[in-house]
């Protein structure tokens, strides 16, 4: 009887370390997955962004082709659009 008693609480600690073992190991896949899903939020924002950027620019440069068709000058319409995202980004922050 001793016996079986002494096997049951030796099934019960390694059943608890077991247990233990298996908590940890899912505290660091959720810390993972957190991870993991911060950088797919900062991607995608980052690739919207990018690409409302080169939305932006295209159309800036199409409509001074329109206003001033035989002038348009590369570096000052670039210089002007980076004023104003120097602007923009300096009143947000």
């Amino acid at each position: 009887m001793e016996e079986e008693i002494a096997q049951v609480q030796e099934l019960f600690t390694v059943t608890q370390e077991e247990l233990s073992e298996t908590r940890m190991r899912k505290e660091e896949v959720e810390n993972e997955l957190i991870a993991y899903g911060k950088d797919l939020v900062s991607s995608f924002l980052l690739l919207h962004i990018s690409g409302l950027l080169y939305c932006y620019v295209n159309s800036f440069i199409y409509f001074e082709s329109l206003t001033n068709p035989g002038e348009l000058d590369l570096n000052k319409t670039l210089t002007r659009i980076l004023k104003i995202f120097w602007h923009l980004a300096s009143t947000v922050m």
